[in-house]
C-alpha cells in the first residue's frame, strides 16, 4: 500500500472513531492528531508483517514528553479485515541512549516499551 494511502486510512481509522486528526501536507508531510498522541510523521512508514500475517505500518510521532531517551510510534495493524491503532512508547536506558544518540541503531534496545490502544474493532482471541 502507498505511503498516501496508509496515512489516509489511518486518518479515517482515527476520525471515525472520534479522534481529531488535521491532515496537512504543507506541514512537513505530517498528520496532527488529539493533544494527547501529537503529530505523527508520515513521511517515514515502515511496513512489517510478521508470522502471523498480521501487516503493521509504523509511523514516528512527535510528542510532548518525546526527549534524547524517549520517542513514540504509532502502530497501524491490520489483520482479516480488522485494524487497530496504538501508540507506542519507548524510554532508553541512560547508557543505551548515549549508545543510540551515537549511531541512531535500536539494535539490542534496552529501556521500557509500553503500550495504549488507542483504538481496535480487533475481536478478542
Amino acid at each position: 500500500m502507498k505511503a498516501q494511502a496508509v496515512t489516509n486510512k489511518l486518518s479515517r481509522i482515527l476520525n471515525r472513531n472520534n479522534i481529531f486528526t488535521n491532515l496537512n501536507p504543507t506541514e512537513n508531510r505530517s498528520l496532527r492528531v488529539s493533544n494527547t498522541i501529537g503529530v505523527i510523521k508520515y513521511d517515514e512508514i515502515r511496513q512489517v508483517i510478521d508470522t502471523l500475517g498480521k501487516i503493521n505500518y509504523t509511523f514516528r510521532v512527535e510528542h510532548s514528553e518525546s526527549d534524547y531517551k524517549t520517542f513514540f510510534n504509532l502502530i497501524l495493524q491490520e489483520k482479516e479485515g480488522y485494524s487497530s491503532v496504538k501508540l507506542l512508547k519507548y524510554v532508553m536506558t541512560e547508557e543505551f541512549a548515549q549508545l543510540y544518540n551515537q549511531n541512531l541503531k535500536l539494535d539490542n534496545f534496552r529501556g521500557i516499551v509500553s503500550s495504549e490502544v488507542i483504538v481496535s474493532d480487533m475481536p478478542c482471541n
